[in-house]
């Protein structure tokens, strides 16, 4: 495989098409997470270390668990992501851990501060444990960290897969809800963490299954709202898709990002704004797998 910075670009306004070969939902809560961290096995029956996951946010972990998941349900024992890229966005990573290292910063100076928030609370943290912890030596690094995480990936994730750059790539998506926030008394333990890993492959030939386009010239339709799709709603319409529970199966995501499903493709889009019930949130279980896994936890 070429390095990617000798392959051939597309041209400007080429629509990519990338194939959902697989995804998995977690919601996790601070127990789960803790259990994880002590007890997280691969796919390949191999137990992570609890000293690996020791400084791990808890983000993190959730992305981890729900990459397994995936690979679990939808590929076969043994399969090799070696050459696979791996993107990463959290949503807020470490905010508060890093909240209490500026107030510890301004104390003491840079001798309260430890060295483990660097590799393991910025943006790259993710990305860079699932590469270590999957063996993937394709490109890995964050993307967004904040709230417009969802689009920011979806293109990143075009623009490495375009002209079969990568074999696959994973796209792993995580934020917690409600985010903690000590003024308003909300901590971890209050809060549920989301992690949305989808598997993306370019486009095969009589693929079935989901599919994300983006196109860099405007989209036939516009969003219903300028505001960010949230991961909890990206969530919900992979789940409605692929489970056929929802009607229309082809959403404009953001501009030039549409997300269908097989049945659907060659049809007009639906806009949507953040949430299609109005509220941001669709009714959707505890754990969802999909992409050709009839499996539901």
């Amino acid at each position: 495989m070429k390095p990617i910075a000798d392959q051939p670009k597309p041209p400007s306004g080429t629509e990519v098409s990338c194939d959902v070969a697989a995804f998995a939902c977690l919601r996790l809560t601070a127990a789960e997470l803790q259990s994880l961290r002590q007890h997280l096995v691969l796919p390949s029956g191999e137990r992570i270390p609890p000293s690996f996951l020791k400084h791990a946010e808890d983000q993190t972990i959730a992305a981890l668990a729900a990459v397994g998941r995936a690979i679990s349900a939808n590929f076969p024992p043994g399969a090799s992501f070696t050459e696979w890229g791996v993107l990463g966005a959290p949503r807020f990573l470490g905010r508060m851990a890093m909240n209490v290292a500026i107030a510890k910063f301004n104390a003491e100076g840079a001798w309260g501060l430890s060295p483990h928030l660097i590799p393991h609370r910025l943006l790259h943290a993710l990305s860079g444990t699932l590469s270590q912890a999957f063996k993937m030596q394709g490109p890995n690094f964050g993307v967004g960290g904040g709230p417009t995480g969802v689009a920011e990936t979806m293109r990143a994730a075009a623009g490495l897969l375009a002209g079969d750059r990568l074999p696959g790539l994973w796209v792993v998506l995580t934020g917690c809800n409600p985010e903690p926030d000590t003024e308003r008394c909300i901590g971890p333990d209050l809060s549920l963490t989301n992690a949305l890993a989808i598997a993306l492959t370019p486009p095969r030939p009589r693929w079935h299954g989901l599919r994300v386009r983006t196109r860099a010239a405007q989209p036939p339709v516009e969003p219903a709202s300028n505001e960010p799709v949230s991961l909890e709603t990206f969530q919900d319409l992979l789940t409605g898709l692929d489970k056929s529970h929802m009607t229309g199966g082809i959403y404009v995501l953001a501009n030039g990002i549409v997300l269908e499903s097989a049945e659907s493709r060659g049809r007009h889009p639906l806009a949507i704004g953040n949430g299609a019930n109005g509220n941001g949130r669709h009714d959707v279980s505890h754990v969802w797998i999909g992409a050709g896994a009839e499996n539901r936890l």
